[in-house]
């Protein structure tokens, strides 16, 4: 149920504007139960010929394709007609549901995370090949500069058989949400949180061999005092005293906190002035309910997405300020 405070900026800001993504809907409605009528309709008539047919089927058959070919084409205009529907709902809803938390804040669904600041992060080592994303959120949160995107990267290979045949494959380097926060500090060395799937897949005996021996990331391992953080995280760090000034106890305990709430494997990378987090996740985020009615129901499902991202700066303390930039 909506609390109040939403509940008076949908009525205020949202649902006099939703009129289109209404009539879209009505109009996809429409067409799809005409073009199911259609269909039937046709299936009926080729029902009727095939049991007066003649001995030659060959007529019948190529009027089977053709109605085949017809309805293709009849449930390929309703698939398109409900793809209308979904970008009338990114286009128009989402961007006045994001003004909810700040005024500042702007949504772009054919946008993505620049892949300079992806590249930035130095989080993944692959090159990437191909660079593709969607529904990109950017501006100020709690005075806090963020912005996110939903984001997919992937890199080709080939290999060639001993008859000279060529294979291209196509792998994934990361597929999910990638969030960046401004830290308001300079940092001077670089610093990750990474999973720690070495003690994860190999135990704690050689996966702490592997990880001193940088197998998985460079930099050097930095242990912590944190029991569990250490359980689910391997620190790595240029400089081993500014990472622990970074990792206090509190955000340890908060970086945990993110962890069982996304329930999904976190990659995090202090560079520069930026705090970047990869959230390894196959959901689709911010598209438009299924449901009947298009009504405050789904407006508050898109913005319970949106504020599952936004509240990291206030789960982190990225608001507080803490530091200072140089």
């Amino acid at each position: 149920m909506a609390d109040e405070a939403f509940r008076k900026f949908y009525e205020a800001e949202l649902a006099g504007s939703l009129d289109e993504i209404r009539r879209i809907r009505a109009q996809h409605a429409r067409s799809s139960k005409r073009a199911a009528f259609v269909i039937l309709i046709i299936f009926l008539i080729l029902g009727v010929l095939l049991l007066a047919a003649p001995e030659d089927f060959s007529v019948l058959i190529l009027l089977g394709l053709g109605v085949c070919v017809v309805s293709w084409i009849i449930c390929l205009f309703c698939y398109f007609g409900g793809g209308k529907e979904k970008q009338a709902f990114k286009e128009i809803a989402v961007p006045r549901i994001i003004k909810y938390f700040d005024p500042s804040l702007e949504f772009h669904p054919d946008r993505m995370v620049p892949s300079k600041l992806y590249d930035l992060s130095g989080l993944f080592a692959q090159e990437w090949d191909d660079y593709d994303g969607e529904d990109f959120v950017s501006g100020f949160y709690k005075g806090v500069e963020v912005m996110f995107s939903e984001l997919k990267t992937e890199y080709e290979t080939e290999s060639t058989d001993d008859e000279g045949n060529t294979t291209r494959t196509t792998h994934t380097i990361f597929d999910g949400v990638f969030f960046v926060a401004d830290f308001h500090k300079d940092f001077k060395h670089r610093t990750y949180v990474l999973p720690d799937v070495a003690e994860k897949y190999f135990g704690k005996l050689l996966g702490g061999f592997f990880q001193k021996c940088n197998v998985f990331q460079s930099g050097k391992l930095v242990k912590l005092e944190n029991v569990e953080f250490e359980k689910e995280f391997a620190v790595y760090a240029d400089d081993p005293v500014e990472a622990r000034y970074i990792l206090s106890p509190l955000l340890m305990e908060r970086l945990l906190a993110l962890r069982k709430r996304f329930a999904c494997p976190l990659q995090i990378a202090f560079v520069e002035s930026c705090m970047f987090i990869a959230i390894s996740t196959s959901a689709d985020f911010f598209e438009l309910s299924s449901l009947k009615n298009f009504d405050i129901t789904v407006a508050e499902h898109c913005k319970n997405e949106l504020e599952m991202f936004l509240k990291i700066v206030e789960e982190l303390n990225l608001d507080r300020r803490i530091w200072s930039k140089q």
